[in-house]
């Protein structure tokens, strides 16, 4: 073999082997391409997910509030309450403002405001004054039903007077039948110490010497426990707005509330305090059951009993029963 032959064969084999590294390199380049292709493809995939989710959320966003549209104008459609703009929203949660249907409008409150509209109220503060939760409860279910009328509570005369004198209110509905202070004394004070301030009563006295006497101590109107809802609402209303409400059934009770001296009977002059202790000795409780019923000494209820007799013109406990029989003081 010649140097020439093996030069020839070497150069051979050079080419052989420099095509098979041309033809893998392109493979290997076609793979990459393959390989960024792919690539490729996942993130566009990988975007267009991401797009449906994005789009999946805005409509589920959409769904959302139309939703809540729905559920509003529903709310407006049953309850009848107008439209309110955001701008008002924070006066009307702090109780500046509330609104009241007026049937077939949905004006602005703004306009309603301006043109001195009857559908906008000031907010009714009441104080419902009871020692029973039962009644406090029942009664703020009923008040709260109404947007313009905001309700708390105090469990008897102390605290009463206490919240009176710390915050502002619009209305008082107070019981007579009172723990510690009773009904009339507490009463008594808040005519005293506010006597702008309205006081309903709401008792479940309805007998003539009750009603008589919390209006000649200064409420402003008198209802039963067992009125209607309804009337409840418009005795608060019409009392929280400076005037009077007694209940029909009460009405006639009036005719005796104007009388001259002269015709007064003698139990109108006893204090709140010495009716009390007169009524429970007309049922027969000692000097210590009164004293355990009304929080107060023995010695104090005597002392009280003193004085009933004493304007009442009588002797002993069997002529204060015999008086109260003949006054009609059950």
């Amino acid at each position: 073999m010649t140097v020439t032959t093996v030069i020839t064969t070497v150069t051979g084999v050079t080419v052989t082997v420099t095509t098979v590294i041309v033809t893998v390199t392109a493979v290997i380049m076609t793979v990459t391409s393959v390989m960024m292709t792919v690539t490729s493809v996942i993130m566009a995939v990988t975007a267009v997910i991401v797009t449906v989710t994005a789009v999946s959320m805005m409509v589920t966003t959409v769904i959302v509030s139309v939703t809540a549209v729905m559920m509003t104008v529903t709310a407006v459609i049953a309850t009848g309450r107008p439209f309110l703009p955001r701008s008002l929203h924070s006066a009307i949660n702090n109780g500046k403002f509330s609104v009241v249907h007026k049937s077939g409008s949905r004006m602005r409150l703004e306009e309603a405001a301006g043109s001195g509209c009857a559908g906008v109220h000031r907010m009714i503060r009441v104080l419902v004054v009871d020692d029973h939760p039962a009644t406090r409860v029942g009664v703020r279910e009923i008040l709260a039903e109404h947007p313009d009328i905001a309700v708390e509570e105090a469990a008897d005369g102390e605290a009463a007077l206490e919240r009176v004198r710390t915050e502002s209110w619009n209305l008082v509905l107070l019981d007579l039948s009172l723990p510690g202070r009773s009904g009339f004394e507490v009463l008594e004070e808040l005519k005293s110490r506010h006597p702008a301030l309205p006081v309903l009563i709401l008792s479940l006295h309805d007998d003539e010497p009750y009603v008589v006497r919390a209006l000649q101590h200064g409420a402003a109107g008198y209802l039963t426990k067992d009125c209607p809802p309804d009337e409840l609402i418009r005795a608060v209303r019409k009392v929280a707005g400076g005037g009077h409400y007694l209940m029909a059934e009460l009405s006639e009770l009036l005719i005796d509330l104007v009388q001259t001296p002269a015709d007064r009977p003698l139990h109108e002059s006893l204090s709140s305090r010495e009716y009390e202790v007169m009524r429970l000795l007309a049922h027969g409780s000692s000097l210590r059951d009164i004293s355990h019923q009304l929080h107060i000494s023995e010695s104090t209820v005597s002392t009280y009993r003193a004085r009933v007799l004493e304007k009442l013109r009588l002797k002993n406990n069997a002529q204060i029963i015999r008086y109260a029989l003949d006054n009609n003081l059950h």
